[in-house]
């Protein structure tokens, strides 16, 4: 259920930092137990041991920062339905949230259900071949 503990450059995780304060940041190196990142908020080089990572949660707001549009809330259904879009086109792929994770479909053919956002990430570049923008 899209829980992969595996990380790689390009992902954003959160961790705690030295003053025990949340920080969000984009992996740039990964070595054994150890990544290198960027933090989001500062700008400046952070460093952590992989164990000591934090998935961020894949919500609708994280959805939305990643170049989706929400497009309708069905009626009669528990999920909104997200469109991706990469340079204002439409890339045929969706997500739809519920209180649990979130359902992304190709082409309206099933892909996996996802909670985290590394893991959305991961499968995202193996669908297309790019990586997923995400803008704070």
């Amino acid at each position: 259920m899209g829980i992969s503990k595996y990380y790689r450059e390009g992902n954003i995780v959160g961790c705690i930092d030295a003053d025990n304060e949340p920080v969000i940041f984009k992996i740039c190196q990964v070595s054994g137990e150890w990544v290198r990142g960027v933090n989001y908020f500062t700008n400046n080089d952070f460093i952590a041991t992989v164990p000591a990572l934090i998935p961020v949660e894949l919500t609708e707001d994280i959805l939305l920062l990643c170049g989706f549009q929400f497009e309708q809330r069905n009626k009669g259904k528990y999920y909104a339905k997200f469109c991706h879009f990469s340079n204002g086109q439409y890339d045929g792929i969706d997500a739809y949230t519920d209180t649990a994770s979130v359902k992304i479909t190709k082409h309206d053919r099933f892909v996996d259900f996802f909670s985290t956002l590394h893991s959305f990430q991961n499968t995202y570049r193996s669908m297309t071949g790019k990586e997923l923008e995400f803008y704070l």
